[in-house]
């Protein structure tokens, strides 16, 4: 089988980068009609600060859209076209393209832009007319799509309700982590802890991260000097959550704006505890983010809020360790469990690695997950 990726999607992004590595394990030959629109915005809410920043996308959209129009028609032979994330706007030029040479369209969609930009970011009212704009492109776009992709039955049943649409459009692919996370880094030997005891949190600073929760954790434990807080990455609520920071007065926080791969990889695998999600919107309940399939894959003991997606895919004390959404207290006794029983975070972090590698590979996700979809629409 012969899939053409098609889109302004982001290449390097994590969601397409497992999707690619998961087609290649599974023996499918992938066609990139790709031309880059998205990979300068390291925060994509930065797009949506007002109408000179419309007005620009639309216009990178456009000239876009006339290049991947000539490369795909002049593209091999194929048997579906599989528009990456972020690929909301894309599907439209992408189904009149698959029209003209009859071929089925896949969408990834990973998320819903109204979700995120309103209901979970805040960044418009619900009876805004962007919010409107973005309510029908999502609709639309999973309309004329043959199949839509989201990452937790949760995330599909939200689609259904929110947008009117069925389920059998709908196929789970499972976020995942690519390959270079597994076993990042050596996990400590017995009796050789180190200290300090590194809580390790890593994001964009989006609200369903829950970040003023793990604030709220190191104030619990700011007197034990031994548990140090790593946060590193920024975002949407970065300077919301450095003035609460400051306000709290912690002097166990360390602020890392930014880390190249290796070196998150490198902080993931020698850190005591890794942090998943803590926040308090709807979208945190619905989503198992790629943070947690990355430390998991690691071999890492992790911590992350006890939502309706990661219980239905996680297994406390087994896999991970899960607490109270939006909830430092609960948070704070969460880490501190882990920092006093060596022998659990050991044994969390080896089935969090043996998890992975039976569950969660880019190869697993695909072939027991999307391959079958892709060749029943290509059969048919």
């Amino acid at each position: 089988m012969r899939i053409c990726m098609f889109g302004t999607y982001e290449a390097g992004y994590d969601r397409n980068r497992v999707l690619r590595e998961g087609l290649e394990e599974a023996g499918i030959e992938l066609i990139e009609c790709h031309e880059p629109v998205w990979e300068s915005m390291r925060y994509k809410t930065s797009a949506l600060k007002g109408p000179f920043h419309y007005l620009g996308i639309l216009w990178r959209l456009l000239v876009a859209y006339a290049k991947l129009s000539v490369r795909y028609l002049r593209a091999p032979d194929h048997d579906v076209v599989l528009v990456g994330y972020l690929g909301h706007f894309d599907v439209f030029p992408a189904r009149i393209l698959s029209w003209l040479r009859r071929k089925p369209l896949v969408f990834d969609a990973f998320v819903s832009l109204y979700d995120t930009a309103v209901e979970d970011r805040g960044v418009f009212s619900k009876t805004s007319l962007p919010a409107r704009i973005l309510k029908m492109v999502d609709r639309w776009s999973c309309k004329l799509s043959d199949l839509v992709l989201l990452d937790t039955d949760q995330h599909i049943d939200y689609f259904c309700s929110e947008f009117g649409l069925e389920r059998d459009r709908f196929q789970r692919v499972l976020v995942g982590a690519d390959s270079a996370y597994i076993q990042a880094a050596p996990r400590p030997a017995e009796g050789d802890d180190t200290e300090p005891f590194v809580v390790l949190f890593y994001g964009k600073f989006a609200p369903l991260h829950g970040i003023r929760f793990i604030l709220d954790a190191a104030h619990a434990l700011r007197h034990h000097p031994d548990i140090l807080f790593r946060i590193v990455g920024g975002g949407q609520t970065f300077d919301e959550c450095q003035a609460y920071a400051t306000h709290l007065g912690l002097a166990n926080l360390e602020l890392i704006p930014w880390l190249e791969p290796d070196a998150l990889r490198e902080a993931i695998g020698t850190s005591g505890a890794c942090l998943g999600i803590f926040g308090d919107t709807a979208k945190a309940e619905r989503v198992v983010p790629n943070k947690v399939y990355q430390c998991l894959a690691a071999g890492a003991p992790v911590i992350t809020g006890r939502s309706a997606a990661a219980e239905a895919l996680l297994h406390d004390r087994g896999d991970v360790l899960l607490c109270t959404m939006a909830d430092g207290d609960a948070l704070a006794a969460a880490i501190l469990e882990l920092r006093n029983e060596p022998a659990l975070r050991r044994r969390l972090g080896a089935e969090a690695a043996a998890t992975f590698r039976k569950h969660f590979t880019p190869g697993v996700i695909v072939k027991t997950e999307l391959e079958p979809r892709l060749r029943a629409l290509s059969d048919g």
